[in-house]
């Protein structure tokens, strides 16, 4: 399997397959395209595991302290400042910052 000698080395690596490996690089791609799942998506359908993203092992109640906020017709969790004017109205509590 000699390469032609006017092709730069990766050509030849490559294309012309110099180290014979091609088939099995090819199989093994092959084999992640088949066998992919998203993980967020089994997580979100799958009830016991989606139990564990949780605020509080313990409790259903949501975390108080999260709030989100409306970002280009879709939702983000606030800023500690845009928390601030949310506290203001009584709809999260604000956790204690480090100093």
């Amino acid at each position: 399997m000699s390469a032609d000698a006017s092709r730069p080395r990766p050509v030849a690596l490559v294309i012309d397959d110099e180290l014979g490996i091609c088939a099995e690089l090819e199989a093994g791609m092959a084999h992640i395209v088949d066998t992919y799942q998203c993980e967020w998506r089994t997580t979100v359908e799958d009830p016991e595991k989606l139990r564990m993203f949780r605020p509080f092992l313990n409790s259903n109640a949501p975390d108080p302290s999260v709030a989100f906020v409306p970002e280009r017709a879709q939702h983000r969790p606030a800023h500690f400042h845009e928390k601030a004017s949310l506290f203001d109205t009584r709809r999260v509590r604000l956790p204690v910052m480090p100093a």
